[in-house]
């Protein structure tokens, strides 16, 4: 019996890594079809209806949904939020406006 349960683990979140694998396969999908079509044959308009449709749906969940999912997995599970900031190793990234070396 292995006592780190990896779907309980802090790094995976279900949800985030569901849409993105699914945003990244729908996205890798377009170039094999893209490579069978002729180049010199046109686009019926049912053809350019149902490709518009899968485009505007990779991209609402490449815009949408995958940021809100990260950003989600990161406020609440990761504990990266604005009141926590982080200055790098050493805070060799805060500001000298806030006490540290960093010139802005």
């Amino acid at each position: 019996m292995l006592a780190l349960d990896i779907l309980r683990w802090p790094g995976v979140n279900q949800a985030f890594l569901f849409s993105f694998v699914l945003t990244t396969a729908m996205s890798l999908v377009v170039i094999p079809v893209g490579k069978r079509r002729k180049f010199d044959r046109k686009a019926t308009w049912g053809e350019a209806m149902i490709a518009a449709a899968y485009i505007f749906l990779v991209l609402f969940l490449a815009f949408g949904v995958v940021p809100h999912q990260f950003i989600d997995h990161a406020d609440k599970e990761l504990g990266w939020r604005k009141d926590k900031l982080v200055y790098g190793p050493f805070d060799i990234l805060k500001s000298d406006t806030v006490g540290g070396s960093f010139p802005i």
